[in-house]
């Protein structure tokens, strides 16, 4: 996916998608929404595997614009991905959640403000969980210093 992604495989340029290309971006679209409906059956490192996978998929298969005004926005299906992969980076694999927020600044830079606004509502909320700063760890650290002041 990420080679495709580099070479700009699947973005249509003026005679759109024809072809073996068509077929293929057809193909992978079926593969990646079927796997999305299956992640929920998955556990541990085929979920990891599987994740990394989703978040890896080029931005040109999600949303495109086709001849004729069309467009094709599969972003929407992707908000449980960046969802389950938030939950699982936070308790297992930190990768994940920093694929997610990778993927997240690619859909800023690329992506109409419409197509992503209502995923980022309900997905900014959840790195609040990376950014979070625990109180408590922090009030023992000072009280231990505030100790050791004393003793001194």
């Amino acid at each position: 996916m990420q080679i495709a992604q580099k070479h700009k495989y699947f973005e249509l340029k003026e005679e759109g998608l024809r072809g073996e290309k068509l077929n293929t971006f057809n193909l992978l679209l079926s593969f990646f929404k079927e796997l999305i409906a299956k992640q929920e059956e998955y556990q541990d490192e085929l979920l990891t595997s599987c994740l990394d996978l989703l978040l890896h998929v080029p931005i040109s298969i999600l949303y495109s614009k086709l001849e004729g005004g069309k467009v094709t926005d599969n972003v929407y299906l992707w908000k449980n991905v960046m969802l389950k992969a938030l939950n699982v980076g936070n308790t297992h694999s930190n990768q994940l959640a920093m694929n997610s927020i990778i993927m997240l600044e690619q859909w800023f830079n690329a992506l109409p403000m419409q197509a992503t606004v209502e995923l980022y509502r309900d997905i900014l909320p959840r790195l609040s969980d990376f950014l979070h700063v625990d109180d408590e760890k922090t009030a023992k650290k000072r009280g231990k210093r505030a100790n050791a002041i004393e003793d001194y």
